[in-house]
């Protein structure tokens, strides 16, 4: 399928809205990203799940992130105080969450 010669507006300028936007331009189409915030300087953190990783994989992207991101080896919660309450080991998901999910259903599953 091919979108070219469409003018197309994305409205989200999240993760979301970004891979649409790359997807459709590289369709051909003319996109317009539009967003509440109309400071792309003020920045954010992002904290990506595993399918989420998959797609910005699926669209070449994935150097690019690695380059710009910082993978967590953990999480951790904190107090009001400041304090550290626990922390969490990060599993590595691979090709993403779903296939986790389905080898354990396959494997819980009998005919």
């Amino acid at each position: 399928m091919t979108c070219e010669g469409l003018r197309v507006v994305v409205v989200g300028g999240g993760v979301g809205g970004l891979a649409a936007g790359l997807l459709l331009t590289r369709n051909g189409a003319a996109v317009t990203i539009v967003d509440w915030r109309d400071d792309a300087a003020q920045g954010a953190g992002l904290l990506l799940q595993p399918n989420g990783l998959v797609v910005l994989r699926a669209l070449s992207l994935e150097g690019p992130l690695e380059r710009a991101g910082h993978r967590l080896d953990f999480t951790s919660l904190r107090g009001a105080d400041g304090r550290p309450v626990s922390r969490l080991q990060m599993p590595d998901f691979g090709a993403g969450l779903d296939h986790v999910c389905a080898s354990a259903a396959a494997a819980c599953w009998t005919p």
